[in-house]
């Protein structure tokens, strides 16, 4: 399991904008609450805010940095949970790409 230090991640954020536009498919902006859960049997529960989604993915901010792991779960307000990938991290704002093998 690989860790992202979201704090560390602004090196990344450089590496991005000089890369262009990658997405395949049109965000839609929004704002919703959801939680993302990680962690075997002591699991970890940060509140987030979606700031905009697609078919593939989503973009949330958390209200600090934090560690995370490669792979997740997030959990919309209305209970649905989705495994995810971290895709990028830069400052108290991720990426995260849809697992296509579940939900």
């Amino acid at each position: 399991m690989g860790l992202i230090l979201a704090s560390n991640a602004t090196l990344l954020e450089g590496a991005n904008k000089n890369r262009g536009e990658r997405r395949k498919e049109a965000r839609n902006r929004m704002l919703g609450s959801a939680k993302l859960i990680f962690g075997g049997f002591s699991k970890s529960i940060f509140d987030c805010v979606i700031v905009d989604r697609s078919q593939s993915g989503l973009r949330v901010q958390l209200g600090s940095t934090h560690i995370l792991p490669n792979e997740l779960t997030v959990e919309f307000s209305n209970g649905t949970r989705r495994l995810v990938r971290l895709v990028w991290a830069s400052c108290a704002e991720v990426g995260l790409e849809f697992d296509r093998g579940f939900g």
